[in-house]
């Protein structure tokens, strides 16, 4: 198995912090985040992972190396987008040329915290369709401040996706299974416009009848770290387990997950 983490945005929402760092290298429990993305590979015994670098690349790629003891087992193979002010859609078409034809690959976020056993659910209930790691009960608040959404049919087929809908039933964790059709799906949108989101390619495939299946992955630890209020949730719940200080904030915690 192989997975493609991109790692290429530029982290606005997290600045001043990522003014001279690049967002994945942001510590959480004292490691980076992304060497949180790859541990959890690694201990799912994903062999390579694809990390496809952006916003300042070159030091994100010098840094992760002194990180490699947390992630050993898997190995990272780095692609540079130039273009990633275009969209994390494009940095996932730049790992193509890395992917084999009809080869099924993981895909994942680098700003997303998430527990290994929902790799295993891919691992485990293996299947040659595109799929999403849904929660259909999501626990915490800041899973739903600026989530992608989806609704999901009785059949568990994924009908619709995107942060603004007003009818859906899950929440996108930013865990996926692709198949190599994602690729034909960027290039025909890359051709069309600027800017170019995984979520976009997800509804092409919707559109023109491709399968794209939800994998239940609800009670299931994950986190998306985008702000610096999601940073300090995400400090508070993995490196102190102070949920009642979590809670007086707002926020509903349970705890299932350490790094």
């Amino acid at each position: 198995m192989r997975a493609v983490v991109v790692a290429a945005g530029n982290g606005t929402r997290l600045r001043p912090l990522t003014m001279d760092v690049p967002k994945p290298l942001i510590s959480l429990c004292g490691r980076p985040l992304l060497v949180h993305v790859l541990g959890a590979l690694a201990s799912s015994s994903v062999e390579e992972t694809i990390v496809v670098t952006g916003y300042l690349g070159k030091r994100l790629q010098e840094n992760l190396r002194l990180w490699e003891s947390y992630f050993a087992g898997t190995f990272v193979r780095f692609v540079h987008n130039y273009e990633y002010d275009r969209g994390n859609g494009i940095s996932l078409l730049k790992s193509r040329k890395y992917i084999r034809d009809q080869e099924i690959f993981l895909l994942l976020m680098s700003d997303h915290i998430v527990e290994p056993r929902i790799i295993g659910s891919f691992l485990r209930n293996m299947v040659a369709d595109t799929s999403l790691a849904v929660d259909r009960r999501p626990r915490f608040k800041p899973q739903m401040r600026d989530a992608t959404k989806v609704l999901v049919n009785k059949n568990n087929s994924i009908i619709d996706i995107g942060k603004d809908l007003l009818k859906w039933n899950g929440i996108d964790t930013g865990v996926f299974l692709c198949m190599p059709v994602v690729f034909d799906a960027l290039r025909v949108i890359a051709n069309q416009r600027y800017n170019v989101s995984i979520t976009d390619a997800m509804n092409w495939l919707i559109r023109t009848g491709r399968a794209f299946r939800a994998i239940d992955v609800s009670g299931s630890f994950w986190l998306d770290v985008d702000t610096v209020e999601d940073l300090d949730f995400a400090e508070r719940i993995l490196c102190g387990g102070d949920v009642e200080s979590a809670t007086r904030m707002g926020w509903d915690c349970i705890p299932v997950y350490q790094p």
